[in-house]
């Protein structure tokens, strides 16, 4: 039996830097904006390669945490795949559960990052969307702990499927839903009956409760829908503004970390994993947030979603060169 089986895309990362972007702000949506003149040739400074997609960021953080772990996920018979096969061996995680097939080729993510170390990233979602019923043998299934992420297409229908098997087997379910889980609302809610911990970022959040959320009685009121609905914990995250985290009918805000970033991408996979590893541990809530934001926080450090992410003796250590995180 695993410690923890996720679920969820594998890719490959391609990352570009460049100083010739110009970041602009849009004033009516607030959204900013990675721009290039149109028809330019655009030099580009480093290029890094890294596997990615949420089902091996959190495998590995996993791993290098020193739980037992598998990662149920697919990608095609080319060298991409290789490639994130011969990683998650590397990190010592489990690859029977590896899928391949030939339909598709592996998904493919182009991630172009700005000076302030946001990202904008062009997805290709290959063989991971591409996940039947039939390539599911549930009797391998065995684990403490169901971790899902992102999917789509195809890959959606095996959600109440594995989650059904999940409660069967008596494991806990946590769930950091992707944009295509989202878009599907209605089905979304209908599963959380089966979810024991939700985590999200504040956008998401507010998609699945269906409204903006601006004071902290709305909060309080969206996370107790959310347990009328079956959930046991809520962790919402919102960039370097605050973590907000219901459990046992109490919130607890948490100020993030404040560090430089170089990028952004698999912050959320890094606190989630490492805070979800935390519950599995049995340790406080309070600690279990503070394992999160250190992991989120080294992540954010360097270029690419598993560069960053801490093994466990490493945590303290960190921890006494960062500023104390003050929970209330």
């Amino acid at each position: 039996m695993f410690d923890v089986i996720t679920i969820g895309s594998a890719t490959k990362d391609l990352f570009l830097k460049t100083k010739s972007s110009k970041v602009l702000e849009e004033k009516r949506s607030h959204h900013d904006f990675i721009c290039f003149e149109y028809g330019g040739k655009i030099d580009v400074e480093d290029i890094f390669v890294q596997t990615g997609g949420a089902a091996t960021n959190v495998a590995v953080s996993f791993a290098r945490l020193g739980l037992k772990v598998a990662a149920l996920t697919k990608v095609g018979v080319d060298e991409a795949g290789f490639l994130v096969e011969s990683v998650l061996k590397k990190e010592k995680v489990n690859t029977s559960l590896l899928l391949k097939g030939k339909d598709f080729a592996t998904a493919t993510s182009v991630v172009l990052t700005s000076a302030a170390g946001e990202r904008t990233i062009f997805t290709y979602r290959g063989a991971s969307s591409h996940i039947s019923r039939r390539e599911l043998n549930f009797k391998t299934l065995k684990a403490k702990c169901f971790y899902f992420s992102s999917l789509s297409d195809e890959s959606l229908r095996i959600i109440p499927l594995l989650l059904a098997h999940a409660k069967k087997v008596n494991a806990v379910v946590a769930m950091n839903p992707g944009a295509a889980q989202l878009e599907g609302r209605k089905n979304l809610l209908n599963h959380l009956k089966l979810v024991d911990v939700f985590i999200l970022n504040k956008e998401e959040f507010e998609r699945v409760i269906g409204r903006s959320l601006k004071s902290d009685l709305e909060f309080l009121k969206a996370f107790e829908f959310l347990e009328s609905l079956g959930v046991r914990v809520v962790a919402v995250t919102d960039g370097a503004e605050k973590i907000r985290v219901y459990a046992n009918k109490r919130v607890f805000v948490v100020k993030p970390f404040d560090v430089k970033k170089v990028n952004t991408l698999g912050a959320g996979d890094a606190f989630a994993s490492a805070f979800v590893f935390g519950l599995i541990e049995g340790l406080a809530f309070e600690e279990a947030i503070k394992y999160g934001c250190l992991n989120a926080s080294s992540v954010i450090q360097h270029l690419g979603a598993k560069v960053g992410l801490l093994k466990k003796e490493q945590f303290k250590r960190y921890e006494r060169s960062l500023k104390e995180l003050v929970i209330k």
